[in-house]
């Protein structure tokens, strides 16, 4: 189901410039819409997705009763492999002593073909109050490596607020 996006923020939440607030009060929390993007909800997951052919960049978030960050992710990262050992899954780094908005998290690095074209994914796990957060970004790589990333991650992250 689509999330409406409102320019109004979410209570504590910080907007980058060209974002729009899309509430998921299923999974607790509000994340940032860049414009040109949609952003999806299904139960406590929502997908936020760019038609942008050059760059492919999308976001997930999933929500989870409160668990280990690090037991998820590493959970996540095994599927993951198993599911796409033949799409050339490659594992760049995993990080135990990560923060996400200034929280203790972890972080998984990751590349993989997707629909024919190189992928560079990075999923972060953190707790907050009672629940336990995944945040998925994947682009196309030449937009990664060209430097595109370097913008849309931290203003993603900056926008991304749980709701009380």
């Amino acid at each position: 189901m689509e999330i409406p996006a409102e320019d109004a923020e979410a209570p504590g939440q910080d907007l980058p410039d060209y974002y729009s607030s899309a509430r998921n009060p299923v999974g607790g929390y509000a994340v940032g819409v860049p414009t040109s993007f949609e952003a999806y909800a299904v139960g406590p997951t929502t997908f936020v997705e760019s038609n942008d052919t050059m760059m492919e960049a999308n976001f997930e978030v999933h929500s989870y009763e409160s668990v280990d960050p690090w037991a998820r992710l590493t959970q996540d990262e095994k599927l993951f492999a198993e599911e796409h050992a033949e799409d050339q899954y490659k594992k760049l780094k995993m990080n135990q002593r990560w923060t996400y908005r200034g929280k203790p998290a972890v972080m998984w690095e990751f590349t993989w073909t997707r629909n024919g074209e190189r992928t560079h994914g990075r999923q972060i796990a953190f707790r907050d109050g009672p629940r336990t957060y995944t945040v998925l970004y994947r682009s196309d790589d030449t937009w990664w490596l060209g430097g595109g990333s370097q913008f849309r991650l931290p203003e993603f992250e900056q926008a991304f607020t749980p709701l009380s």
